[in-house]
């Protein structure tokens, strides 16, 4: 999930709809991104959201919560049964 929606956002879906197609989880990266990339893209909202619309057979994995979009990544995982949530880089406030 590497581009805006609008910004040939569709292209990885043959990606996502075999994954779909064979029952393998699709496992990514929520929240901020290494040093050298925009952060943008780790949003749940649009990016997690428009895939788990599209493909609601797709299994997502959203690693790290989305730190600091916390709040948005819980609201996706609650509005579609496919999204999962990783915690493992959670830290209490």
């Amino acid at each position: 999930m590497s581009r805006a929606p609008g910004e040939d956002a569709h292209r990885d879906h043959p990606f996502y709809a075999a994954c779909a197609d064979l029952g393998i989880p699709f496992c990514t990266q929520v929240g901020h991104t290494g040093p050298l990339r925009p952060s943008e893209t780790g949003r749940p909202v649009p990016y997690i959201d428009h895939v788990a619309l599209d493909l609601p057979e797709l299994t997502i994995l959203c690693g790290h919560i989305g730190y600091p979009w916390t709040t948005e990544m819980i609201a996706v995982a609650d509005k579609h049964a496919n999204v999962c949530i990783d915690t493992s880089a959670y830290t209490a406030p």
